[in-house]
Formats: structure tokens, sequence, C-alpha cells
């Protein structure tokens, strides 16, 4: 197996930080920290040139499958005066508590009202419909603007994030919403979102509980409104607008990370994860309050879930990269099992041990060493968060502290890109899908 050497935790830190260096976009937007304007635009620079409308358009509405209610037997909405509304499964029916029934139930907010669910709360409508296999479905069928509020809400730290923080992910979200629902059109596929890790995670409407919470959400609706409409082009299509928590020093390469025919934004140095990695290994410890670097130890018992989930007959007895990007990102592994030698994509593995284990694919150190054999699990060492693509989400709010303007941080990221304003229609949502 053609395997990486091991590193101790600290040196194999510096090593990703010393690697983390890469030229800088040679575009004027994209300046050195050190040549950060005190003074930033109140919204980005938006593009004059006009869109051809016919061609490129923004929904006023989307659909969004909301994966947390999936399969439920029976679901209980309040509405704005505080009724409680029961929905169950009867047969292959929806069934309401007060009587109604059929393929399915429409629950409307009136205007400026808001639909309560499992805790959350939702503008719009609520459709619910049974699941193809089992149980309930719900849909939230929602302004666009309002469901980019809550994209926002939902991946940011809203109490400390910077107005430009909020304007770049405000922009970054619509644009993948769009870009997604375009392309599902495209490919006849159910034009639809979903509120988890399969695109945007979105938890209804931001609902602020205190005076303090009231101010974040002014800043959170002052910055979806300065964006509003506003997307990110890659020649006259819409960017593959991909963002994660945090790259570990240098984004990844959309080609190199998705199959999804491109082209999306390209690998790029990120000053601020590279100076927070290199100031971790230089401590020999990630940072307690935002730690950039990560340890995670898969016992045994999961690689042999994982093994037979990745048709090796039995555990992973040894792994190590096979194909590396530009920056020491892992996007193929080498795994041995108990019949021979496979090569994945590590993106393969790494769903296969758990997102939520596996942070990244930065992997900078293992314990056994890479190759060596896995008796007793593996101990992985890496830095960042997320796939990679596109919107370093803390490199961005450094950045915005340090002045920087929502245009300048997104042209960091998505290289190649311009800013357009693009006028939105009226689609007529498909309940049946």
């Amino acid at each position: 197996m053609s395997m990486r050497p091991n590193l101790p935790v600290s040196v194999a830190l510096a090593a990703a930080a010393l690697a983390c260096v890469a030229p800088a976009p040679s575009s004027g937007k994209r300046a050195a920290l050190a040549e950060v304007p005190t003074e930033r635009a109140t919204m980005p620079v938006v593009e004059a040139r006009p869109v051809d409308a016919a061609r490129l358009t923004l929904p006023t509405a989307v659909r969004v499958r909301l994966e947390g209610l999936e399969r439920k037997s029976a679901l209980e909405v309040l509405m704005p005066d505080g009724e409680p509304h029961t929905l169950r499964l009867v047969g292959r029916e929806v069934v309401h508590s007060h009587g109604r029934g059929g393929a399915r139930i429409v629950l409307t907010a009136p205007q400026d009202g808001l639909l309560r669910i499992d805790g959350r709360a939702y503008t719009g409508a609520l459709v619910v419909t049974p699941h193809p296999e089992l149980g309930l479905r719900v849909h939230n069928e929602v302004a666009l603007e309002s469901y980019v509020a809550g994209v926002v809400a939902a991946e940011l730290v809203l109490w400390s994030a910077a107005p430009t923080e909020l304007e770049a992910q405000a922009i970054a979200a619509r644009t993948y919403a769009v870009g997604q629902l375009a392309l599902r059109a495209r490919e006849r596929a159910a034009v639809e979102l979903v509120d988890g890790i399969m695109d945007q995670a979105y938890r209804g409407l931001y609902q602020p509980r205190s005076v303090a919470e009231r101010s974040i959400a002014e800043r959170l609706d002052a910055a979806v409104r300065a964006t509003s409409g506003v997307v990110l082009l890659r020649g006259e299509r819409f960017e593959e607008a991909r963002f994660h928590a945090s790259c570990g020093g240098s984004t990844a390469s959309f080609a190199d990370v998705f199959p999804e025919p491109g082209p999306g934004p390209p690998g790029t140095a990120c000053d601020p994860c590279r100076a927070r990695a290199a100031a971790e290994a230089a401590r020999g410890a990630p940072d307690m309050q935002r730690p950039l670097g990560w340890r995670v130890t898969v016992p045994h018992e999961a690689l042999v879930r994982a093994g037979k989930a990745l048709g090796l007959d039995g555990p992973i007895l040894a792994l190590g990269p096979k194909k590396l990007d530009p920056s020491g990102r892992w996007l193929e592994v080498q795994l041995r099992g108990p019949k021979g030698l496979a090569v994945v994509p590590f993106d393969t593995l790494r769903r296969a041990l758990g997102y939520g284990e596996v942070k990244s694919s930065r992997i900078v150190a293992a314990t056994p060493p890479f190759g060596a054999p896995l008796r007793a699990g593996v101990t992985l060492v890496g830095l960042g968060r997320g796939h990679g693509v596109g919107l370093c989400q803390e490199g961005a709010r450094d950045l915005a502290r340090q002045g920087w303007s929502a245009e300048q941080i997104l042209a960091a990221y998505y290289p190649g890109t311009r800013l357009v304003r693009v006028a939105a229609r009226a689609v007529e949502a498909a309940h049946d899908q």
C-alpha cells in the first residue's frame, strides 16, 4: 500500500499548516489581510449588466422537505391562534383532527403568522402527505428570502456574526438553493430542498426570546434584505456555492470532491485558517474556544460496520491515503479488508464511519500509523470541519472582523464569479411530488 508515514500530532499539525501556504488568487478583489480597508460597503457591489430574465430567474418560493419529521405516524401543528391541529396517517390518507382527510393536507399561515411544529416555527405553508414507505412526510412551502434567513440562522452563530459575514452567507445560501432547484428541474428530479446534511441546515424562522435576541434578528433581517435577489454567477450559470464550517488552511476544489458536473469553485488558500492552524501547531493543542484541529477514535466495531458497508466482507484492517489534493486533503483512500485491497472516494469512507465522527478529509496523522494493522480501532487526527469546498465559515468570520466586505469574502472563496441581482418569478409548487 502507498501510505504516508505517521507523524506526532504537534509535528503533523505544523506540517499541515505549512502545507496550506499557496499563492493568493490574482483577482484584485482578493486582498491580503494587511491590505484590508478599514471601511466596508453596507452591501455587496452588484454588477449592473442585466441577465437574461427568461433564462435565469429566481423562484419567489421554495419547497423544503423537513427530514426530521419523516415517517412519523402523527404530527401536531400549532396554528397562530394556538389551536393544535393533529394529523394522522390512516391507510394511505392524511386525516385531520377536525375531520378532513385526503391525499394531502395543507396548513397555511396567515400573513405574519407562524405554524409551529416539533418546537420550530415556519412561515408559508406546511404540506403533509403520506411518506412513500412509512408514516408521514412534511414539506414547508416558504418564500425564498424567508428560507435564506432560516438557513443563515441555522448555519451561523448569530450573536457574534459580523454584518458582512451574514451577507456573504445569505448570498451563498441563496445561490446554492436556486442552483440546486434548477439542476433538479433539468434532471426531472423532485424540485425540492432538504433541511439537513443533503442540502443546507434549515430550522424555520429564527425566533428571538429576549431583547438581545431581537437585535440579532434585526441584523439577520437587514443582511437578507440588503442582499435580496443577489446570487453568484460563474459565467452565465449559478455558481456551485457550497460552504463548510472550516477548511483547515486551504479550501478544496469542487471538481475533486463532488461528482456533479461543474464548473465550481477551485481550491484556494484561506489565510485565517492557515494562521490558526499554525498557532495550534505551536501550542501543540487545538484552540479551546474555536478548535480547528480534531481527534477521533474509531473503535473496532465501527471498522467492522464500515467494512461491511463498503463491500470488504469484514472489518477495515488497514487504511491510508491513495490520492491527495495539493493541500494534502484526502480524495481517495486505500482500504485493506479480509479479501484484499479496495480504493474508494474518501467521502464514501467518511459517510460509512459517520460525518459527525470524521470531521473532514484533512487527515494529518493516525495511530496506528497509516497502513499498519488496525487490530483495536484507529485514532485519526485532522484539521477543519466539512467537505472543504467553497465558503469557509470560520475563515469568513475572521475576514469580516478584519473589515472585509461581503463581496471581498465571496471573491476569496469563489474566485472567478460575479455578483448579480436576479429577478424573481412565481412558480406554482407541485404538491404531489
